[in-house]
């Protein structure tokens, strides 16, 4: 997605990049793009996962960071698939160490990435189906239960990027159970709500 390119990944693991101009532009076009990669994600080997991540995530967060979520750019489903895509490669990879690749610091680019969730599960936009603003939430969701868990796992290790908090700071912490508590009790949507409300019983119950 950087600088208007596109790397395909093949199964052979050679990398092509594509001038997405000569592609076509529709949302669905996106999607199916996002798609491939997340496919692409789950299917190769664990191996491969940590360069391929590498690859993947610091383009997906600048390509989500350089507009407007929700512009013709960025649809919301095109963001859901874009947080697909990231989510198996964290999940998979079991680390925050494929945000090396970006511009910014490691800890930086895990903040960054972390805020752009919390944004995108509280959006309200106006000019979008609201199932589709939805779908794009929930994952939104998802990604952030994920990213708390790893930096969970960085409180307690030798990480030298880390303090002792992990890469997040605790107010990214208070923000995310006040969101996730205001999701639980009022949001409008009921798999979001759902979903909110099972991840409170989770931390509760602790």
């Amino acid at each position: 997605f950087q600088n208007d390119l596109l790397t395909l990944i093949h199964g052979n693991g050679n990398l092509r990049q594509v001038d997405l101009a000569m592609l076509p532009l529709s949302v669905s076009a996106r999607i199916c793009l996002l798609n491939a990669v997340t496919i692409s994600c789950r299917m190769c080997s664990s191996e491969s996962m940590p360069e391929l991540s590498k690859t993947i995530v610091p383009s997906i967060l600048l390509w989500l960071t350089s507009g407007e979520i929700g512009d013709d750019i960025r649809h919301p489903l095109c963001v859901a698939s874009a947080m697909q895509s990231i989510l198996h490669c964290l999940q998979r990879s079991k680390s925050f160490d494929c945000l090396e690749a970006c511009k910014t610091k490691r800890k930086d680019a895990v903040r960054n990435l972390f805020r752009l969730q919390l944004h995108c599960v509280q959006s309200r936009l106006n000019h979008v189906n609201t199932s589709e603003e939805n779908t794009m939430r929930l994952s939104s969701l998802k990604l952030l239960v994920l990213m708390i868990t790893l930096n969970q796992g960085l409180e307690s290790s030798n990480d030298n990027q880390s303090d002792a908090f992990g890469f997040l700071l605790p107010s990214d912490i208070t923000q995310y159970f006040s969101v996730l508590n205001g999701l639980a009790n009022i949001d409008e949507n009921e798999e979001v709500r759902a979903l909110a409300s099972h991840l409170v019983a989770i931390v509760y119950a602790r």
